[in-house]
């Protein structure tokens, strides 16, 4: 082969390459003050890459296998959303949201489709979740007090652009719906429940695809991940207003339950 050529193959070979392209983390979320290992899932021609977040306190770290991340948070970061970006010499990919929670993290574990089969859990949890083939159902079963209130709150298409359409369900140990919501916020469902008695209760998750088409089963895929809180203690669902004025003292109150 030629100098010329050579050189020619080598400006194809280069041009060619990509930047990282992240579609989604798995899991979407980490606990403040701890370190948690997240997985870049999209398309990655170079590893390991650099990377960059908007928040302080938030560290993040490239693994030896493809789509690894080690993700340290310090206990005096601040909770609620970052933003990451994967980078090589080739370029940067889209910003992508990682949920820094407050709550003890759970993982979501199969099987537990069934009412029969439920996951138990304890709560207060954040459990990051997947919906990972068609027809799936995540079952969850917590004890509740008499008179205790359960808030369940699924975050999926709004923030974490899953391309879901999830509903959330409050059942008896048996499986007979007492509670049911799907769109409290976007697409994404929220609800309350009372307990009259005592007892172990079911909450379960299932979606449908946020672009409506003829399928009438429920929905699943790899990238419909999501976030689901339980708990009976406090929950700052918003404040009002909405906005501030910068250099003004503005007082707000507190929503949710």
């Amino acid at each position: 082969m030629s100098f010329a050529a050579s050189i020619a193959v080598f400006v194809v070979t280069t041009a060619g390459a990509a930047p990282p392209k992240v579609d989604y983390f798995f899991p979407a979320g980490v606990q403040l003050g701890r370190t948690s290992e997240v997985t870049a899932h999209g398309t990655f021609e170079q590893w390991p890459v650099r990377t960059w977040c908007d928040q302080p306190g938030v560290e993040v770290t490239a693994g030896e296998k493809k789509g690894e991340l080690s993700i340290v948070v310090a206990e005096d970061a601040s909770a609620g959303v970052c933003w990451l970006r994967l980078y090589d010499d080739e370029g940067a990919s889209e910003l992508r949201p990682l949920v820094v929670g407050m709550l003890p993290h759970l993982r979501e574990v199969e099987p537990n489709d069934a009412p029969d089969k439920p996951q138990q859990i304890e709560q207060p949890a954040l459990i990051n979740g997947k919906l990972s083939k068609r027809g799936d159902v995540d079952t969850f079963s917590v004890h509740l007090k008499q008179g205790e209130t359960l808030v369940a709150s699924l975050q999926a298409n709004e923030l974490l652009a899953s391309p879901m359409d999830a509903l959330l369900q409050i059942t008896d140990a048996r499986g007979f719906v007492l509670a049911q919501n799907n769109d409290a916020r976007g697409l994404d469902p929220l609800l309350t429940f009372n307990a009259t008695k005592a007892g172990d209760y079911l909450v379960r998750a299932f979606a449908f695809p946020s672009k409506p088409n003829s399928t009438i089963a429920f929905a699943g895929a790899e990238d419909y991940v999501y976030r689901l809180t339980l708990t009976t203690g406090a929950f700052l669902d918003h404040v009002l207003p909405l906005a501030v004025q910068h250099g003004a003292t503005t007082h707000l109150r507190r929503m949710g339950w």
